[in-house]
């Protein structure tokens, strides 16, 4: 499994549009990539003491994938792809050149691949998720209207 932690930086006065736009992305990625295993988008809680003071132009996810073949396919893919091309310009951005020397800018990203060392995520976490829950086959599914209560093994 691939882990990783990733910080995007929305320009001031984007970020009601980035977060919706954001939102119809982890959906996305929820429908269309069944090896992306976790995709979670979050801002900082602007209300909590953290530690170093976060700004609220930041974006966090925290995303796990089966393999690196499946982030690369995340990566390189059409629900990715398609939302920096119409939404990369509410962020941050990084210019660079392709290898055939074409100048590109895409948002600027902070990215750090974690290794687990231990720990554990309850079926109730997934479940308490705005977008998706956890099915009985531990793959993703869209979140029911019924009851949210985490099942007892």
């Amino acid at each position: 499994m691939v882990t990783l932690i990733a910080k995007w930086y929305v320009k001031e006065g984007s970020q009601a549009k980035a977060v919706a736009a954001l939102k119809a992305l982890a959906a996305e990625v929820l429908r269309t990539e069944p090896d992306t295993l976790m995709y979670l988008v979050h801002r900082p809680d602007m209300t909590q003491a953290s530690l170093p003071p976060p700004t609220d132009t930041q974006i966090f996810f925290v995303e796990a994938y089966a393999s690196m073949k499946a982030f690369f396919a995340h990566l390189n893919g059409q629900a990715f792809t398609n939302f920096v091309k119409q939404y990369g310009d509410l962020f941050i951005t990084a210019t660079g050149t392709t290898a055939g020397g074409e100048t590109v800018s895409i948002p600027f990203v902070e990215v750090e691949f974690l290794n687990r060392q231990a720990g554990f995520v309850r079926e109730s976490a997934a479940a308490s998720q705005p977008t998706a829950r956890q099915s009985k086959t531990g793959s993703p599914t869209p979140q029911s209207k019924k009851s949210k209560k985490s099942k007892t093994r």
